[in-house]
């Protein structure tokens, strides 16, 4: 209260306590849970007393037991990688077309793919690894119940590492990433250029794959829009930037 002026500040479903965000925090618990698994979240997440670093394991054995390799949730984006063997993918894949039949491989119709790269960089849909890229999608969108959240498939992008597929693709923190790895190369020779990173073997310091970067679209207009608004409002007295 100062000179007549009242501003009264609540937060969250009980007045006056920053609750929202304990309960966004704890649905967002919850639907790990879901997604992973007890024994996987167990794993990934190691012991109460000495938690795992960020993407770590506490042996190599734990860590190719499961086919979740990585786990990341930022918010509401999720970032998984799968490790299959041929029998996992083959049961994953046979599951999936039970429900869903695909006698005249449709399901390559309408597949999202990351067209912000050359053609030949591209995920190539071959009916292998659309069908097992379906079919991954399908699972993880069962195990979400529809009454607390869903995953579109317009919004979302499986990408197939295969004999077939060198690349893998995904995008995240508004960056378009590419990583293909040295044997899959021309030759064997790596790319030097700008926006080009050098992956490395932590234990033996080799380079073993290259991830290329570029900025996706999104951020390219949330930059765009934030120009504009700078612009538009750098004729009042006061404006942000």
């Amino acid at each position: 209260n100062y000179k007549d002026m009242i501003h009264t500040n609540s937060y969250g479903l009980i007045r006056g306590l920053q609750f929202a965000s304990f309960i966004v925090q704890y649905y967002g618990l919850t639907l790990d849970l879901l997604l992973l698994g007890l024994t996987r979240a167990s794993e990934i997440a190691g012991p109460s007393s000495l938690p795992n670093e960020f993407l770590t394991y506490r042996s190599v054995a734990v860590e190719t037991k499961h086919p979740v390799r990585l786990y990341s949730r930022y918010i509401d984006r999720i970032h998984i990688l799968y490790r299959f063997t041929h029998e996992q993918a083959k049961e994953l894949i046979q599951r999936y077309l039970t429900e869903h039949p695909d006698p005249n491989n449709e399901n390559v119709v309408g597949y999202n793919n990351k067209k912000c790269w050359p053609r030949d960089s591209r995920m190539r849909l071959m009916k292998h690894d659309v069908n097992l890229g379906r079919a991954v999608f399908w699972e993880l969108k069962n195990r979400l119940p529809r009454a607390v959240t869903t995953i579109e498939w317009e919004n979302s992008f499986v990408s197939v590492y295969s004999k077939d597929n060198p690349n893998l693709l995904f995008d995240m923190s508004g960056f378009e990433v590419r990583i293909l790895p040295k044997i899959r190369t021309l030759n064997e020779e790596f790319v030097h250029q700008d926006g080009v990173w050098n992956l490395q073997n932590d234990n033996t310091k080799e380079r073993t794959a290259q991830a290329f970067l570029r900025v996706d679209q999104d951020a390219m207009n949330k930059f765009e829009n934030r120009i504009r608004q700078i612009l538009m409002s750098s004729g009042s007295t006061t404006f942000t930037k």
